[in-house]
């Protein structure tokens, strides 16, 4: 039927209120023609920063997008906001693929998706909030002061994702700094059965003792994508090759291990400014 249609389309608003953000200054122009949908250079404000997208759609079912956002506050986020402060970012996501609904696009996509903090901000305590979410467990778990009275400054966050076919699967995919602590992660996410196995590792800093992680230990993140399971592995069954979970299983041992002892080699995400570029 969008073949029948040919139209500009020219959507502007102060502000969108959608999924919990509110977008500012929006500037949306849609172009429909010959079955093509073209969303090109569309334009808002969010957390303080900026973000624009193109996006096209055309009869085959063939999706690409393009987004790029810069400045914009992590802190401001409306899901983040009771957790972090402050830690703007700069996102590029460039992906594509098949399909009619979102679940067979994200099952097929295939492109980048890059992360960089551009200043610092703040991991708050969260012990007095009541919210029992995932990102709350997972915020707490991480924290290496969460029984004190303090807050953990981070110094960057990084992420660099490559995805194809809908399987995100990389051994250093994800890599926070803070004042007490670095993370580095490792991940295989599958988009067509919605399914995450990722695991983190904290280790201190030098002079740094964690008073709620010891050496060695991964939190690790695994199951269904909307609702995922958190726990820690101890280190020091992991150093044995004992299977804890399907985290392992599916990940492999060899890969945790890889990351637990030759993290510290490895290429730090913080400080390498380019993004996959196998495609």
């Amino acid at each position: 039927w969008l073949a029948a249609i040919d139209a500009d389309i020219k959507i502007t608003a102060d502000s969108i209120e959608w999924c919990g953000a509110e977008f500012q200054n929006v500037h949306i122009p849609v172009n429909v023609k010959l079955g093509v949908i073209v969303i090109d250079d569309a334009r808002a404000e969010l957390a303080d920063g900026r973000v624009s997208a193109t996006v096209k759609h055309d009869p085959n079912g063939i999706t690409t997008l393009a987004l790029r956002g810069e400045s914009m506050e992590l802190g401001r986020m409306p899901t983040l906001n009771e957790y972090l402060s402050n830690l703007p970012v700069d996102v590029t996501i460039d992906l594509r693929g098949a399909g009619i609904t979102p679940h067979t696009l994200a099952a097929s996509a295939t492109g980048t998706i890059y992360v960089r903090s551009t200043a610092g901000g703040t991991i708050n305590k969260f012990l007095e909030l009541s919210d029992e979410s995932s990102a709350t467990e997972f915020l707490l778990k991480l924290n290496p002061f969460r029984s004190e009275a303090r807050v953990t400054s981070v110094e960057c966050l990084a992420i660099d994702i490559l995805v194809v076919n809908g399987i995100v699967d990389d051994e250093h995919f994800f890599e926070m700094t803070t004042d007490v602590v670095n993370v580095k992660a490792a991940a295989q996410i599958d988009f067509a059965h919605e399914s995450v196995y990722a695991a983190f590792m904290p280790e201190a800093r030098q002079g740094v003792t964690l008073s709620s992680l010891a050496t060695g230990d991964v939190v690790v993140i695994e199951g269904d994508l909307s609702a995922p399971e958190i726990e820690v592995m101890k280190g020091h069954l992991l150093e044995k090759g004992v299977s804890l979970g399907g985290a392992i299983a599916k990940l492999g041992p060899s890969k945790l291990l890889s990351l637990i002892v030759d993290g510290q080699a490895d290429a730090s995400l913080c400080t390498d400014g380019a993004p996959h570029d196998d495609l």
